[in-house]
Formats: C-alpha cells, structure tokens, sequence
C-alpha cells in the first residue's frame, strides 16, 4: 500500500494516473515478496524456562495417570459393571440386591419383596421403625420395636387368615375375636374390667374353670339358655352376700336324681311326742317370703311365733 501525502509541488494528475516507472516497481516489489519471506522464526526455550515446562508437562501426566489409576481401583472394589454395580443390579422393575444390605439412613420405597423361594430378614441393632404418611405428610400409621417394647400406632389393628378370615381385631371401640376359641395359660387368668361377651366359657380337659370377682358382683346374663355344665366334675357357686338365680318368664329347673340342701333351719314342732319323731328326716317347707325350712317329718309344716321371725324373715 502506498503512501502520498499532498503538498503544493504535486500535481492532482500525477496521482491520479502513475506513471509506467511507478507500475514496473510495484509489479517488481509482489514478486520479490516470496523470494523475500524467506527464513523461518525459531523461538528457542533455553535454560530454567525449558525445565519448568518439561516439569508441569510431567506433573500433569502423573497428575492424570494418578486419576485414572483411581478411577479404575473405584470401579475394582465397588463392582461396576453393564447391569449395576456389584449385588446391586438395575432392572425394569427396580433394583435388585443379593446379599445384605446395610442402610445408614431413611429407607423410602413403595415395595420390598424377595425372589421365590427366598426368606426376608431385617435386622436393626438398636430399634426397627415402618411408618406411613398420610396424603398430607402427616403420619397415620406406625410399627416401633425396640429391646423391650412393640408398638403398634394406628386407628385399628386386623390380624387375618389367608382365607382373609378375620383372626383379631381391635378398635377404640370394642376388640373382635374371630378364632373358634380364645386360650388363655396364665396362672392369673384374664382380668375384664368392663363386660364380656362371648357364646362359651370353658376350661382344657382336666383343668378347673373359676369365674371370680373379689370385690364385686358377677352377673351372667343371656337372651336365651343359660347352661352351666361340668361333663366330668362338680359346679360350685360360693358367695359371700346372696346368690340369686331368676328367671322373668319361664321356670328355673334343677334336675337331678340326687339334690341337697344342707345346713337350712329346723322348725320346732313341740306338740308331738318325742317317740313319734323320726330322727334325721324332715319335711322341707316354704315360707311365704320364698325362704325354705324343715320340719318334723310326721308334724305339720308350720313354725310357732318364736320362730316364725327367726325363719320366714
């Protein structure tokens, strides 16, 4: 590129159209420029500047096979490979572990389950806890075992068979036992402190049934029968106050070839000779209040007024 710088000497033409001199110099100068350009430029590093490079050249290289030196005893020890990563595989369904598993955490899932023909085992050092939250967050059910306690948080609790037979059942309001009979081994025995319903009482073979309250009233009612039955012993009923047995509309029946009726009260029949008695039997009489009385068997059922308020009251 040229140059010109306009003065008073120069004339405006002369630029304008360069004369045949100027053409062949400016022809002669774009051919020598690749004969020109010639020699090469060498940038030399000499001394402690090579050095550094060639040590942070170094450094890198070990820096990278340090990396993939790890990389790779990574991938050796936890097993990686196409499907997973050791007993851990990935599958369409989830992910499949074989083997133990230890969880240092929370374990969220939405199914846990084996293969066939495999047990399920969890094991936990200190307390084991399942919990279900509610669409909220809140939560609404939970299962707590620890050394010396099991715990169960839920508004009811359902044991059933696999026939989905209910087994045990228990709410806020009554607890349901569908079993055909309910075992009881305890020395103790069961303690009701509110009422019990239930079709049948009764005790293993050779054992004794005893139905209790120390310090109140036992009352056994039933819309129908009442049958107290003992097929191989005898049925005794103690009390400290009264024993009533009633019945609103039909009878009360004691059938038996063999009744007693010990320790009742004997009325004093004066008016007949002492030779006319027959010792050791007596007449069983009533009186009009319901209570029962003896008398001399060859007298009449009747009480003289010194007895009448010491018997028929």
């Amino acid at each position: 590129m040229k140059t010109v710088v306009a003065s008073d000497d120069i004339d405006v033409a002369e630029i304008q159209n360069p004369s045949q001199e100027e053409i062949n110099f400016h022809e002669r100068t774009k051919s020598c420029i690749p004969i020109c350009v010639k020699d090469k430029v060498d940038i030399k590093f000499q001394g402690w500047r090579k050095w550094c490079i060639f040590g942070i050249l170094l450094f890198l290289i070990l820096l990278v096979m340090l990396n993939l030196a790890l990389t790779m005893w990574i991938l050796t020890v936890m097993k990686f490979n196409k499907d997973g990563m050791g007993q851990l595989k990935i599958t369409k369904e989830g992910i499949q572990l074989s083997g133990k598993a230890y969880f240092l955490d929370d374990l969220v899932a939405s199914t846990i389950k084996t293969r066939k023909d495999r047990s399920l085992t969890l094991e936990s050092y200190k307390n084991f806890t399942i919990k279900t939250l509610d669409v909220n967050g809140n939560l609404s059910n939970q299962i707590y075992i620890d050394e010396n306690r099991f715990e169960c948080l839920g508004k009811e609790f359902t044991i059933k068979d696999p026939n989905n037979n209910v087994l045990f059942s228990t709410n806020a309001d009554e607890v349901t036992l569908g079993v055909n009979s309910l075992k009881i081994t305890g020395s103790g025995g069961a303690v009701f402190e509110k009422s019990l319903m239930t079709p049948l009482i009764s005790a293993d073979v050779g054992k004794n049934l005893t139905i209790q309250s120390l310090t109140r009233s036992l009352n056994i009612e039933a819309s129908g029968k009442i049958n107290l039955e003992s097929k191989a012993g005898s049925i005794d009923a103690k009390a400290l106050g009264d024993i009533k047995f009633k019945s609103s509309t039909g009878t009360i029946n004691l059938i038996s070839s063999n009744i007693i009726l010990k320790d009742l009260q004997k009325a004093k029949s004066e008016s007949i000779p002492p030779k006319m008695r027959k010792s050791g039997i007596f007449q069983l009489c009533i009186c009009e209040n319901g209570r029962l009385f003896l008398a001399n068997a060859n007298g009449i059922c009747a009480t003289f007024d010194l007895d009448f308020d010491s018997i028929c009251t």
